[in-house]
């Protein structure tokens, strides 16, 4: 028998054990892994294929990596979703404050030159800006009986600055937190290794808990005692529960 029909017996052999699924200890030459013949049109199909995935796409065969990917990226989409109810909520309280304040300052006692003053139940008259103008015993001014306290405008005062701070923080979580993950996340020829996705994974979270241990009922609560307006403003015995907590 010469070499070359020695040979072709045994590449047939070698190519029946590779059909068969027999190891036989020599390298594979006619299929590939998934069992298409080696250069055939099915196997140059599947390397083109192949070839045109990102990295990301790559990654995302491993069962391992895509669980840790999906449950990322669902982390993002639900913390999105809590900021998205907390921004609305919080500027709708702002508004409220602002039309609050406005009417405080609307009804508030005022001096010959207009400047408006709220007295303190302690006795000190003070101006909008936190000016103490001293005792009302010794200024003899004549308070309506409607004027708000200076208690009631501090306190709303001091709830439109938290409420704004909120905003603020919520501000920082979307633009230093949530938009950066988001990117990483999509890029898809240097994706994330699974010691990112951990990494993104916990600031996340980390911020998603100080953002649900706001309780909505954490309240700054301004009452204001006067008859019910002609035009509709603030109603007797108001209470403006203004939602906000510790910051994020």
């Amino acid at each position: 028998m010469d070499d070359i029909e020695f040979r072709r017996r045994e590449e047939f052999r070698d190519q029946q054990a590779e059909i068969a699924g027999i190891n036989n200890g020599r390298q594979a030459r006619f299929l590939s892994a998934d069992g298409t013949r080696l250069n055939s049109p099915e196997s140059r199909e599947r390397a083109r294929q192949q070839a045109f995935q990102t990295q990301l796409e790559l990654l995302l065969n491993d069962p391992a990596y895509r669980a840790h990917y999906d449950h990322v990226l669902d982390l993002i989409a639900q913390t999105q979703a809590t900021l998205d109810t907390a921004i609305a909520e919080t500027s709708e309280t702002i508004e409220r404050l602002e039309a609050l304040i406005n009417d405080l300052e609307t009804r508030a006692a005022k001096l010959p030159d207009g400047t408006g003053v709220f007295l303190a139940a302690d006795g000190p008259v003070y101006t909008a800006d936190g000016r103490n103008l001293g005792s009302n015993t010794e200024m003899g001014i004549d308070f309506p009986k409607d004027a708000p306290s200076w208690e009631q405008y501090r306190g709303a005062r001091e709830a439109l600055k938290a409420a704004r701070e909120r905003m603020r923080d919520y501000g920082e979580l979307q633009n230093d937190v949530l938009d950066p993950a988001r990117e990483r996340m999509n890029d898809p020829e240097n994706p994330p290794t699974l010691e990112e996705l951990g990494e993104l994974e916990r600031q996340i979270q980390e911020r998603n808990a100080q953002l649900l241990s706001h309780s909505p009922v954490q309240s700054a609560f301004i009452k204001v005692s006067d008859p019910v307006p002609s035009d509709g403003g603030i109603d007797n015995d108001l209470i403006a529960a203004v939602d906000f907590g510790s910051k994020p």
